[in-house]
């Protein structure tokens, strides 16, 4: 029985009904394909672990509240502002799209990795509610702030907010005992404000390696 479909460019802008007919599959990956549509009984397929949908200019996704257990998303350089029904998913990644803002998703204590760079990115205040995030990219957003309760993600390891408009760094940021690398080159920071913050990383965070 098919469990897996891997690699497939070929769709002419559709992805048909007939997949829901699918119910073993466990991976889908799909790339390098202009998909105008894509049929809504992918959110059936209960079985699917893995979903690939890169580089496919789509704007739209179906339900997918559906795929309880889906692990790992990616949805990297679409079109895409949103995501509906993702519920439980560990890996997440929404590179190069067309999001304002960071989607929250059921079940948001399960992610542990989310890809966000390359989107027009205005708000992320909806990140603390991603409790186990280990490594979170928001590079190349316009981001100009990070919320205070950052702390909440005291799981988070990897913290990459390059290329944005960021102008101060709270110092809650601190406050997370297992953070290693943090990358917020290229912002606003003037020289004193760099200083400063690589001296209280320094003396509250000897392990950190800061990239400013």
């Amino acid at each position: 029985m098919l469990r897996n479909i891997y690699d497939l460019p070929s769709f002419l802008g559709i992805v048909p009904d007939g997949l829901g007919n699918l119910r073993s599959l466990r991976v889908i990956s799909i790339a390098n394909s202009h998909i105008i549509n894509i049929t809504d009984q992918l959110g059936f397929l209960r079985n699917l672990v893995e979903l690939y949908l890169d580089n496919c200019n789509i704007t739209n996704l179906p339900d997918l509240s559906g795929i309880s257990s889906l692990y790992y998303a990616s949805f990297t350089n679409n079109q895409l502002s949103k995501v509906n029904g993702l519920t439980g998913v560990y890996f997440m990644d929404l590179d190069s799209n067309l999001f304002t803002e960071v989607p929250t998703v059921k079940n948001s204590g399960n992610l542990y990795s989310l890809r966000m760079s390359n989107n027009p990115i205005k708000n992320m205040l909806s990140i603390t509610s991603y409790t186990s995030l280990q490594f979170l990219y928001l590079a190349n957003t316009n981001i100009s702030s990070i919320p205070h309760t950052i702390d909440k993600l005291q799981k988070l390891e990897y913290l990459y907010m390059n290329n944005n408009k960021l102008f101060f760094l709270p110092t809650n940021l601190l406050n997370l005992p297992e953070l290693r690398t943090l990358y917020v080159e290229n912002n606003l920071f003037s020289s004193s404000d760099k200083q400063t913050f690589q001296s209280r990383f320094n003396q509250s965070n000897p392990n950190l390696t800061l990239y400013i």
